[in-house]
């Protein structure tokens, strides 16, 4: 009996770090997936995982304030610069960078693990 994977399930934002561009030639296959070569990360030397609890805290506290910002007209913005010192807005600009670069080598990572295992899915499959 053949397997339904709950991934079809997962709802998709539609937002693509990188555009799509038209498929040239075929479509991978499953024994192209199962040729992937891969070596293991070396990992973090303090063991530690990557990325850490506090490290996606602080992503979370600036995608909070971005969304904020992102509720606000450009008056209501300009206005932020009379009621707040300009050290405030600098570390807060700071942390969305900060977060964004993050969150941008957090989501490789998260896309690169994925190939992973569908690489290591394919070559289980095509050696059953």
């Amino acid at each position: 009996m053949t397997h339904v994977s709950a991934i079809s399930e997962v709802e998709r934002t539609g937002y693509e770090l990188v555009k799509c561009r038209k498929t040239k030639g075929k479509l991978a296959t499953m024994r192209d997936y199962a040729r992937v070569d891969f070596k293991p990360w070396k990992g973090n030397e303090d063991g530690k995982l990557i990325p850490s609890d506090e490290t996606l805290l602080n992503c979370g506290v600036s995608a909070r304030m971005a969304n904020a910002v992102m509720l606000q007209s450009k008056e209501e913005l300009v206005g932020m610069f009379d009621d707040l010192p300009i050290e405030v807005i600098d570390e807060m600009m700071v942390g969305l960078v900060q977060s964004a670069e993050v969150l941008k080598a957090t989501i490789i990572m998260l896309e690169t693990a994925y190939l992973r295992m569908l690489s290591a899915a394919s070559a289980h499959e095509i050696a059953a």
